[in-house]
């Protein structure tokens, strides 16, 4: 009996959707982001540690970002103590969710200039943002809430007055009762075209009893401007503006409706069109089994071979998107070569010396288990006796890498698709890449979150806490999947599809498990059947064992053995499985993700309108044959057309969401910047001026500065993007390339747009040396994908040149599907010549054709051009659309794309009564991690009266310890940087303190057994004692070197400031560095000056660059910290003595590292065991990256306001940096 497709609609539901589609085009149209900076307010109290604070601000931006682009508010929170960062955005009421996204792309990149303040707000005219380091969301009044007139007056009639306060009388009414916004326009009596428009917003986060009295405040103070023509209320809780102006969006506008009505009936009828061949296409593939499958995660591919001695063999090929899959290459090869069992894949060698990886394994004709289980088709080759004996086999495997190996190893990924079968149906534990060791003693790991949702063990997803019982669970999963043949897979977007685990589970309390028996197991056509069954109910309830939610209640993988082999008669009564929701978090096995969450607005699910679509639903599987099995839409009638409507605006966000701003490359310079002071200002003057253009035309030039310190900047889109894809898209290349910083120069190459910028005029130029091809990773050998890429590339040469240096083109491949084509992308920018796009085009085709094909995906990376093959489709269809709404602005985010660890230090008491320091990391991921057990290794390593002594240490825990000898007076920066501490240490005291700090690091430097760099010499890391005596401490960021090496090259870590200059550029890395930065602390202590500057004529000059200029002036007692207190005991043979420690310092921080002395060397030189005569030290390095400027007049309040063309920058201490 033939039933009606559940794939044709109904004619109720193709009206709806026309209706829907209707609606969407009238509202989908780009209106006014109203993206103008009314105000900005920075906090006056500095970050706490830049290394902690920067990373969690970004984090915390990037959270709420993916809550504006669906609902136009969000909230998050982003680490722990003084370095937390709690934010809060919100567009305003009658922004459209495009003009959201396009006003907080611009708040996103104006706040940022509050850094180094550890909080700041930002009022524009369409949204609200604000970050602090404390939770302020219940807050609706504070000491800065303002009100902002404008500078024409309406003294003609004074009816306006009265007409704003009745606009004003009754947004306050209204707003509170209305989800906290309302609009208002009220006429002028006796005018015929003067109103009052006015907008009221409160935060969403406020109750109405807040934002009432916050609407309150604000419109006595908004009511002063009065009157003015226009005002505006910065309150902390709401906002509201009136004007003689009419500012405010509308969804439909009468006058436009009729102009633009022929355009929306075309819209609707071709949305028809589209919606009809649909329909079609899908009824066509639906009949023809058409079924596409995508596969996510590493770039990697299992491939048959033959080996010359005829053996046949598996080669898994890895290409490597990441240095963690690098990581997890190494990682495999490591572990899979330290065993052997006869149920663990057997790993027969491995290669890198190309510029893909190779493992080679031994060949498994029947690949992996959910080939079988999940397809009825095959898995009739799979009866109950075969599953079984995998079951078993994989068992076995687990309990030799939990209890028979050298070390103990949890694999954490155990899933269908990791056990593979050879002929014989038996049972190989693969992939190893995830796999953890550990020794016996330890009773869990705590490490940054890996693996396969839903297979993943409760404590391990929600702590990191990683156990052998973390395979338990996962193999428990897998062991239902086995029985039932259903997959635990979970759809993000379905709130009611059940894991497999909760549906045994119920099945099991109600004792009909039968039920969902895999009919494949042949159960009932066997002999014995009820003996069988009986076997069955027996493992689904180990496996109900295994998947308990208590670690400890899950059994041992050998008691597992022991159970299916019934060694053990009766079982105990199963606990209950866990019921969180994994898919409230995203992660994949290459996830640097926090064993922490933080809870934001973003998973719940009435927050987004994916989430309340999605919710209207419920996936059902008919029972059946493959044949049978449809996707069952059940829902009430009433939400149908809200349904359809969220998920016509879920694709209107994700179509403004991705405008191919994905980076390609970002090529840096390799020289310094010349003056940091004068740089930074000119580096952000032509990004602003940039911008202005891009936002209008899609192309900007600008220059800004003269001489060495002048920024020329160069952005353009590529002309198949709209306006605001552009503005997303060249948002994101400001982002990333202040990577380049502190060199004077960078490009950023972007799948849809450029950036560029030196400080020199670069525009004509359209070849260079940093040219280069970037190809992708899979490969296509058929000559005829080889013939139409030439094609499509040639196309694209010939047609830029003469089309304004933009072609694209799209060749179908002869041969093979009909949708195979090459597509293809040419773009010159526009400041070359027709001839210099003809020239650049042509090299950079021949260069991406020779390097990359037969590779499906090429790109060229040129200095006047880019160019771009692929077999997939990333070309947009339309050009440039002439949204006018108003101005749309981006901008750039200055953030520090460094790994984190929150790390906090404490003080304790032993029980024998000694006094402790335990200081706490909280990983953010495996490199910070690596720096905790690097750390470790270090100090345990060394012995010293003048390195921190560490006592203990433990990792068992979410968070990990160190356990330090308790130092009362903490760090020397408390102390040479304080006006009222500083007292305490006078010379004598420095000098030892100096003293102390060179012992130390000669004993780190020279020690012959285990040399040590220690990378991150500063005030706040030497310590001192009850005596004042100095201890050096931090080693996380230590590394240790051999003898014969002159220099390592890693990657860079360190504090701005302190970091030698050849280190900086080049990574070098020798006993030098800690020189120069020891240098740096020599002049601090002498001083009392950081080295972040001293204000001179209201400019801030760095200490190095103010020591040398009065060094060469003879004037350096200028610069002695008055609490010396030499006045006091003032002899010629203690100034001298000062005066030669600086001259030590400046040679100590030298350009040229050969010429800086050993740390045994400026021993003799304190000491004066060597020549009393000290060599002329030559000029340091200018590189002052730590200069920032600030308005003296905001010193003794809360905040500063920062006005646009103010830049500021700021240490950033204990950072790394991961060259690309």
């Amino acid at each position: 009996m033939n039933t009606a497709s559940p794939l044709l609609p109904t004619y109720g539901f193709f009206i709806i959707f026309i209706t829907a589609l209707f609606l969407l085009q009238s509202t989908s149209t780009l209106a006014n982001p109203r993206s103008q900076t009314v105000n900005i307010l920075c906090s006056t109290v500095l970050e706490h540690n830049t290394t902690a604070f920067v990373p969690n601000f970004v984090a915390t931006m990037q959270i709420i970002s993916d809550q504006m682009r669906t609902g136009g508010f969000g909230v998050a929170l982003a680490g722990k103590g003084p370095d937390a960062n709690y934010g809060l955005a919100q567009c305003y009421g009658d922004l459209s969710l495009m003009d959201c996204v396009l006003c907080y792309a611009e708040a996103r990149t104006v706040l940022p200039q509050c850094f180094p303040f550890n909080g700041g707000r930002i009022f524009l005219d369409g949204c609200f943002m604000r970050a602090e380091n404390y939770s302020f969301y219940n807050e609706y009044k504070g000491p800065l809430d303002r009100a902002v007139c404008g500078n024409t007056s309406i003294t003609t009639n004074s009816l306006f007055g009265q007409s704003a306060r009745q606009a004003v009388g009754r947004a306050v009414d209204i707003a509170p009762n209305n989800g906290g916004y309302a609009r208002v326009e009220v006429p002028v009596p006796g005018t015929s075209n003067l109103s009052v428009y006015l907008l009221a917003q409160c935060w969403k986060n406020l109750k109405r009893s807040s934002c009432t009295s916050c609407l309150q405040n604000a419109s006595a103070s908004i009511l002063k401007c009065l009157p003015q023509s226009e005002a505006r209320a910065l309150n902390t809780g709401c906002f509201i503006r009136y004007s003689s102006v009419d500012f405010l969006n509308r969804e439909v506008r009468a006058a436009r409706f009729r102009g633009n009505i022929i355009a929306i009936v075309i819209s609707v009828v071709s949305s028809i069109a589209v919606l009809v061949a649909g329909v079609v296409i899908g009824i066509y593939i639906w009949n023809n089994r058409y079924v596409k499958m995508k596969r996510k995660g590493s770039n990697d591919a299992n491939k048959m071979g033959v080996l010359s001695d005829g053996r046949e063999i598996a080669v898994k090929r890895l290409f490597f998107n990441n240095k963690h899959r690098a990581a997890d290459f190494y990682n495999e090869v490591n572990i899979i070569s330290s065993v052997e069992h006869k149920n663990l894949v057997r790993l027969l060698g491995c290669s890198c010396s190309g510029p893909e990886s190779l493992l080679v394994y031994e060949f498994l004709p029947n690949k992996s288990l959910d080939r079988f289980i999940f397809d009825r088709d095959r898995g009739r080759s799979l009866n109950w006796e075969k599953r079984f004996d995998i079951i078993v086999g994989t068992v076995e495997g687990l309990a030799y890498l939990h209890e028979n190996s050298k070390t103990k190893i949890i694999h954490r990924d155990i899933k269908a698709s990791n056990i593979l079968l050879d002929s014989k149906f038996r049972a190989k534990i693969a992939d190893f890449g995830l796999a953890r060791s550990f020794e016996e003693d330890v009773s869990h790991i705590s490490t940054a979150i890996a693996g396969t949702l839903g297979y993943m063990a409760p404590e391990y997803l929600a702590h990191g806490q990683l156990t052998e019982k973390a395979d338990v669970y996962s193999f428990g999963v897998v062991l239902l999947e086995t029985i039932t043949g259903i997959q635990n897979s979970r759809s993000k977007t379905s709130d009611y599809l059940e894991s497999i685990v909760l549906i045994t589970w119920k099945h099991f309390e109600s004792g009909t498990v039968e039920g969902i028996y895999d009919p494949n197991l042949m159960v009932d056509e066997k002999e014995g059947g009820g003996s069988i069954k009986e076997e069955i109910l027996r493992v689904v309830h180990i496996g109900l064992l295994c998947t308990q939610e208590t670690a400890s209640l899950r059994p041992t993988m050998s008691k597992v053995l022991q159970m299916l082999m019934k060694k053990e008669d009766k079982l105990p009564a199963p606990t209950n499985p866990p019921f969180m929701d994994e898919r409230t978090m995203e992660l994949n096995d290459t996830s640097d993700a926090p064993s922490q969450y933080n809870v934001t607005e973003a998973s719940r699910p009435s927050s987004s309108s994916a989430a309340a679509a999605a919710s209207l639903f419920r996936i059902k599987q008919a029972n059946g044959t493959p044949d049978s099995m449809a996707i069952q839409l059940v829902y009430a009638c009433k939400y149908v057309l809200f349904s359809v409507l969220a998920i016509l605006l879920l694709h209107l966000n994700s179509a403004v969401g991705k405008p191919r701003d994905q980076t390609v490359k970002v090529i840096c310079g390799k020289e310094v910047e010349h003056n940091t002071t004068a740089y930074v200002p000119n580096f952000f003057g032509s990004m602003e001026k940039v911008r202005q253009q891009i936002t209008t035309s899609g192309f900007g030039t600008a220059g800004t500065g003269i001489g060495p310190d002048a920024s020329y900047g160069l952005a353009q889109c590529h002309e198949d993007l709209s306006s605001h894809e552009c503005v997303l898209c060249h948002s994101q290349a400001r982002t990333v390339l202040p990577q380049c910083f502190p060199f004077n120069g960078g490009r950023a190459f972007i799948d849809g747009c450029f950036l560029r910028f030196e400080n020199y005029s670069f525009f004509d130029e359209y070849k260079g040396p940093e040219d280069t091809a970037v190809c992708g990773n899979l490969t296509q050998n058929d000559p005829n994908y080889r013939r139409a890429a030439r094609d499509a590339v040639m196309q694209v040469v010939n047609g830029a040149p003469g089309n304004k240096g933009f072609a694209k083109a799209q060749v179908a491949v002869p041969g093979m599907a009909k949708e195979s084509a090459v597509y293809a992308l040419g773009q010159c920018w526009r400041s070359l010549g027709h001839s210099s796009c003809s020239s650049c085009l042509k090299i950079a085709s021949a260069s991406m054709l020779q390097q990359c094909l037969p590779r499906l995906e090429g790109r060229a990376l040129y200095t006047g051009c880019f160019m771009r093959y692929s077999n997939t489709d990333f070309l947009n269809k339309h050009i440039k659309d002439s949204s006018k709404g108003g101005t749309i602005t981006a901008g750039i985010i200055i953030s520090i794309l460094s790994s984190v660890v929150v790390m906090i230090i404490v003080a304790g008491t032993l029980p024998d009564g000694r006094e402790i320091a335990v200081k706490r990391f909280f990983f953010d991921n495996r490199h910070r991690a690596a720096d905790f057990f690097n750390e470790v290794n270090m100090i345990s390593s060394v012995e010293h009266k003048n390195l921190v002594r560490l006592l203990g240490c433990s990792c068992s825990g979410p968070e990990s310890l160190l356990v330090y000898e308790f130092l009362p007076n903490k760090s020397l920066d408390r102390f040479i940087f304080g006006a009222n501490n500083s007292k305490a240490l006078d010379w004598d005291k420095r000098y030892n303190i100096i003293i102390g700090t060179v012992e130390g690091l000669i004993y780190l430097h020279e020690n012959p057994e285990n040399k040590i760099i220690h990378r991150d010499i500063k005030a706040s890391n030497i310590l001192l004692d009850l005596k004042l005596q100095a201890k050096i401490a931090d080693f996380g960021l230590a590394r240790s070197f051999q003898e014969n090496k002159s220099h390592i090259s890693t990657a860079i870590a360190g504090t701005l400031g302190y970091m030698a200059p050849e280190y900086l550029a080049y990574g070098q890395l020798t006993e030098k560095v800690d020189v120069y930065s020891f240098g740096v602390l020599l002049l601090e202590i002498v001083t009392g000056f950081q080295y972040s500057g001293i204000q001179v004529s209201g400019n801030i000059e760095s200490l190095v660059t103010a020591m040398w200029r009065h060094f060469q002036a003879g004037t350096v007692e200028r610069l002695f910290d008055s609490n010396l207190n030499l006045r006091n005991h003032y002899n010629k043979k203690v100034k001298d003595e000062v005066l030669r420690v600086v001259h030590i310092g400046l040679l100590c921080i030298q350009e040229v590292p050969s010429l800086r002395p050993t740390m045994s060397k400026v021993l003799r030189m304190l000491t004066m065991e060597e020549e009393e005569h000290l060599p002329p030290p030559t000029k340091p390095p200018f590189m002052d990256e730590m200069t920032m400027e600030l308005d003296g007049s905001c010193k003794d309040s809360q905040y500063c306001s920062i006005t646009e063309g103010s830049y500021s920058t700021a240490t950033v201490s204990h950072s790394s940096f991961h060259p690309r």
